[in-house]
C-alpha cells in the first residue's frame, strides 16, 4: 500500500529558507504568489508545466525533465579547459 497524504501548505519559512523556488504553472501560480507572498512572487521561477487535468503525466514529466536538465546546466560549474603540458 502506498502512503499519501494532502499537499503541504506553502509557507513564507519556506520561501526564505530556499535557495532557488520553482512553481511549476507558470499561467496559474504567479498570481496565487502575487496575491498570498506578494514580496517573494517576483524571485521565483516559473515553468511552463500546467496542472494534471491540463496535461497527460507523461507529458507534464517530460516537460519536467527537460526544465531540470536545462536548470542543471545552468548551475553546472563551468567546465575546466584542458591545459597540455
Amino acid at each position: 500500500a502506498t502512503d499519501t497524504r494532502a499537499p503541504l501548505q506553502l509557507q513564507e519559512s519556506d520561501l526564505a529558507a530556499a535557495d532557488l523556488v520553482i512553481a511549476l504553472d507558470g499561467t496559474e501560480h504567479p498570481p496565487f504568489m502575487r496575491q498570498r507572498f506578494a514580496a517573494w512572487a517576483d524571485r521565483i521561477t516559473y515553468w511552463d508545466v500546467p496542472d494534471a487535468h491540463l496535461l497527460k503525466a507523461e507529458d507534464a514529466l517530460a516537460k519536467i525533465a527537460e526544465r531540470v536538465d536545462a536548470l542543471l546546466q545552468r548551475l553546472a560549474p563551468p567546465a575546466l579547459e584542458r591545459i597540455d603540458a
